[in-house]
């Protein structure tokens, strides 16, 4: 749910991976790792950072759907 909630989000937003990657200061691999559910050992402060890019509340990242 994470993995593709990062990438809808990212999608409505009209962000590269590449600029979000900027954003929370992480390599481009690591976000794709996410958005692919291959890295799954994100800390509290990694989803707020997540979030804070994205523009949305940490709890959207874990909705069953994107409002």
């Amino acid at each position: 749910m994470l993995a593709r909630n990062v990438w809808r989000w990212r999608e409505i937003r009209r962000i590269s991976a590449s600029e979000l990657a900027k954003r929370v200061n992480w390599s481009v691999v690591k976000v794709e790792q996410v958005e692919r559910a291959e890295k799954i050992d994100l800390s509290l402060q990694d989803i707020d950072e997540l979030a804070i890019a994205l523009q949305i509340a940490p709890v959207d990242l874990f909705r069953n759907e994107v409002h």
